[in-house]
């Protein structure tokens, strides 16, 4: 009995032994997982914190992206009312370029028009310079013409004052000479 006494003692030793071992073993393991739980529950806790801050970019961004869709688009009506403008310029443009190749030809045909009335106008300036010159030989042969007249007149005049009376042939002589230097 002694035997079993101390066989019983040894195995209890042994198993009290094993059992503080066990007990030391699982409190460390406690004291661990108690750990890990507590980096966990922090991390948990960072995780969350991250969450919240990503939904709260996520809202922002979602807001930022609706003021830029609302932008785009009011952008887009501004490019569309610009290209508008710019079609409405280009014809603009267009019809000026066309009015101004119109004028353009206008101005073409009215400076042959002129030159052929300065060409005329020229003609025209010769022909009076001629016609002037002609009147002016023509009165210098009208007064030509006129003295002879008027040479022949008073040489009938004096003839037939020579043949009626000497008396009245001076009186006759001066009156044709009067009228001569009239």
């Amino acid at each position: 009995m002694e035997e079993a006494t101390l066989y019983f003692e040894a195995t209890s030793a042994t198993l009290k032994k094993r059992h503080a071992d066990s007990l030391a073993e699982l409190q460390g393991r406690l004291d661990n997982f108690q750990q890990v739980k507590q980096k966990l529950e922090k991390d948990k806790s960072d995780l969350q914190l991250e969450v919240e801050e990503l939904l709260m970019n996520v809202e922002q961004m979602t807001r930022a992206k609706v003021n830029s869709e609302k932008l785009c688009s009011l952008y887009e009506e501004c490019l569309n009312e610009a290209n508008a403008k710019l079609d409405e310029v280009t014809q603009l443009a267009n019809d000026l370029n066309a009015q101004k190749t119109k004028l353009r030809s206008e101005k073409g045909e009215f400076l042959k028009r002129l030159e052929e009335k300065k060409a005329l106008i020229n003609q025209l300036s010769r022909e009076k310079s001629n016609f002037t010159g002609q009147i002016e030989a023509l009165k210098g042969q009208l007064e030509e013409e006129s003295k002879v007249i008027h040479l022949l007149f008073f040489a009938s005049s004096l003839t037939v004052c020579l043949k009626t009376n000497k008396q009245t042939n001076k009186s006759c002589l001066m009156d044709e000479a009067r009228y001569l230097l009239l």
